[in-house]
């Protein structure tokens, strides 16, 4: 198995290459509520047909206190 990792800053890079999985932790805590739509498209349109996007998503949790 192979595994590519990278880091890039959201809302300025594009995916060009296809990937069987795609995981993403904390992205929309950093893209405008305008450019999701964008480039939530473009993530789904590079995964293998039949394969995994997954997001890791921050929730605030009131009922947790640190």
């Amino acid at each position: 198995m192979r595994v590519n990792t990278f880091k890039a800053t959201v809302w300025k890079f594009q995916l060009a290459e296809y990937y069987n999985s795609l995981y993403l932790s904390g992205v929309f805590a950093y893209i405008k509520p305008e450019l999701r739509a964008e480039i939530t498209l473009n993530y789904k349109t590079h995964i293998n047909e039949g394969n995994l996007m997954a997001f890791h998503i921050f929730v605030g949790k009131p009922f947790i206190r640190l």
